[in-house]
């Protein structure tokens, strides 16, 4: 999973489109991968912020 990239990808596709994003497989990849957590809470920060 590319998090680096996420939050710019998701912004660049939905700023101006859409008021909320919702990442389904968010929780089945911290299901699977509990390290990755934090990861996700960042992006969704970046993206809130947008």
């Amino acid at each position: 999973m590319e998090f680096d990239l996420m939050a710019g990808a998701l912004i660049d596709r939905y700023q101006g489109v859409a008021s909320r994003v919702i990442t389904y497989l968010a929780s089945e990849d911290i299901h699977k991968h509990p390290e990755n957590l934090g990861e996700w809470g960042e992006n969704a920060k970046a993206v809130r912020a947008a």
